[in-house]
Parts: structure tokens; C-alpha cells; sequence
């Protein structure tokens, strides 16, 4: 599958393209967040959906309107920072219940400076770009919340878009399926990458063996295309059979000393169990490992 963005390439920031917006398909538009993440315009013939809203550094709202003036549905894929602090871009927001406190707890000077700072570090060109005092001052406490869940479905006119729940990353993280495209997106549910089991508290992240199996159950949509928020992008739907391979091994195989993160993270002291077979990485929380060897003693061996 040919890869549109490429997470090792990229472009020289400046304050017009923090954001800047690609072509994907006629009815599809990604807006690359500062080198970052994935926001996703989906274009039917009667409204457009937003999938993400990023970090929220600047106004791109004009590099949506440039393509489309439809009626615009705004959707999260799940409540971390940088998928959500756009929010206040917009006036009404739909959100799986399970991750709307997650959503708001990142809305404060504490939790922005972090982010700012662990973004200087991994991207040095925004640090003379960022207006910091506009972006400590704005809130998203104001927009207008809506909750989804499993088989709610947003019609777009042509293309339609349904929420099927993908708890693991965090307990409400959601993806969109469009059957006509056989298309999903997926947030941080998926990247060819790595998979990411833990959150900022330790409520934040959905046990392992759910997570398995909402893989199992997007696993059996006739899908061709895999849209995730970071990483390279598109990706296929081996991804899915992949990912779930990695689960399998790292169950079998994790050791939370051998794995253990020398200087750790902004989440604490985190493992990373890179798997021989699939080449990925699985960046977990000790107790995930003990939470799917418990289920798995309970359930003679089985992930799901």
C-alpha cells in the first residue's frame, strides 16, 4: 500500500503550516498536526466529519473551509490531549462517555506546559511558533459534549460512518468504519509503529484482553484501508492480524524487568517488548502483563 505521509519525513514548521492539509482521496483530506498526528476530513455529499481535533496550537479551521462548506460533525477519537485540546475550535463535540473526564483533565496550565515542553523536545521548530499564552488561556470545558457508542452511525450522504468501540489505548477509545470505503479510523487504536497500552493515570488504559478483542471484531469488516493517527500512513488491514500476533508473543514472552524503560516516560516507569516475529513494539504498563495472564488462567489460554 503506497504511504502518503511518512513519519520519518518531515517538513520544515513555520506558524502558517503547523497544520497542513493533503489529499488522500476525492472524500478525503488528512491534516497533519506539526509533524505529529493525523486529523481526519471525511467529505460525503451531504455533511463532513472531523475525526480528531490534535493539539489545538492554531486556527486550522480555514484549511477545512478551503475544501468544503457541508455541515461539519466533529468526533474524537479518544481523550488524550493531543487529540482533543482542538476542541475549542468548535462548538459541539461527540466523545465515547468512558474517556470524557480524561478529555477535560488535560484542559489546565499543568497539563499544557507538559505537553509543550515534551513537543519541544521532539519537534525544536515550534518552540519560537507557539503563541504559549493563547494556548494556556483557551479552554475546551465550553463545547458542547455529545457521548456515542457501539453502532452509532454518522451519514455523511454517501459514506457512513459507524463507532466501533477499541478499548486498550484508553477505555474509550472509538474507531470509524465506512463500509462503502471499507475504510477505518482508528486513533491510537492501531499504528504500524507501536501499540500503546498505557495512559497518563492508571485508569486511563482498558485491560489487554479487551482490547484483543475489539481487534477480533474489526477483524471481520471487509476493510482495505487502515487510517491511524500517528505513524505512516495508510496501512492495511494485516495490521490488524499483526498487532494481535504481537499481543499473542507478548503475553507469552513479556518480562516487565527485562522490558523495563531505563529512564521511563511522562507515564511513569513503562516496559517495551519489541517482537521478533512482527518487528513491532509494545509499550505497556506492568500490570497490563499480569491483567492478561490473569484472564488467560481463567479462560484456559485464550486472549479474548
Amino acid at each position: 500500500m503506497e504511504c502518503i505521509i511518512n513519519e520519518e519525513k518531515h517538513r520544515k514548521l513555520t506558524k502558517e503550516n503547523l497544520v497542513s492539509r493533503i489529499k488522500a482521496e476525492d472524500w478525503l483530506y488528512i491534516l497533519d498536526d506539526i509533524n505529529s498526528e493525523r486529523l481526519y476530513l471525511i467529505l460525503g455529499k451531504e455533511k463532513a466529519l472531523l475525526f480528531d481535533t490534535g493539539y489545538g496550537f492554531c486556527d486550522y479551521r480555514p484549511l477545512i473551509h478551503e475544501v468544503t462548506d457541508l455541515p461539519l460533525t466533529v468526533v474524537c477519537s479518544h481523550g488524550h490531549d493531543d487529540h482533543v485540546l482542538g476542541n475549542y475550535l468548535f462548538d459541539k463535540v461527540y466523545i465515547a462517555e468512558e474517556d470524557y473526564e480524561l478529555c477535560l483533565a488535560g484542559d489546565n496550565e499543568e497539563s499544557k506546559d507538559r505537553l509543550i515542553r515534551s513537543r519541544y523536545k521532539k519537534t525544536p521548530d515550534i518552540e519560537e511558533i507557539i503563541d504559549r499564552k493563547a494556548y494556556m488561556a483557551m479552554t475546551i470545558k465550553n463545547c458542547d459534549y455529545k457521548f456515542v457508542k457501539a453502532g452509532d452511525r454518522f451519514d455523511l450522504g454517501g459514506i457512513t460512518l459507524q463507532v466501533y468501540p477499541l478499548p486498550g489505548h484508553t477505555k474509550g477509545s472509538i474507531g470509524l468504519y465506512s463500509p462503502e470505503k471499507k475504510a477505518v479510523f482508528v486513533g491510537d487504536a492501531l499504528t504500524s509503529n507501536h501499540v500503546v497500552m498505557y495512559g497518563k493515570s492508571g485508569n486511563a488504559p482498558a485491560a489487554p484482553y479487551l482490547y484483543y478483542a475489539a481487534l477480533s471484531a474489526i477483524q471481520k469488516l471487509d476493510i482495505e484501508c487502515i487510517w491511524p493517527a500517528h505513524g505512516d500512513v495508510p496501512a492495511g488491514k494485516e495490521l490488524i492480524a499483526e498487532t494481535k500476533r504481537l499481543f499473542e508473543n507478548w503475553a507469552k514472552e513479556g518480562d516487565p524487568e527485562k522490558d523495563r524503560e531505563k529512564k521511563g516516560s511522562v507515564f511513569g516507569k513503562t516496559c517495551r517488548y519489541t517482537d521478533p516475529e512482527t518487528n513491532m513494539t509494545l509499550a505497556y504498563n506492568p500490570r497490563r502483563l499480569e491483567e492478561i495472564h490473569e484472564f488467560m488462567l481463567e479462560h484456559e489460554g485464550r486472549m479474548e
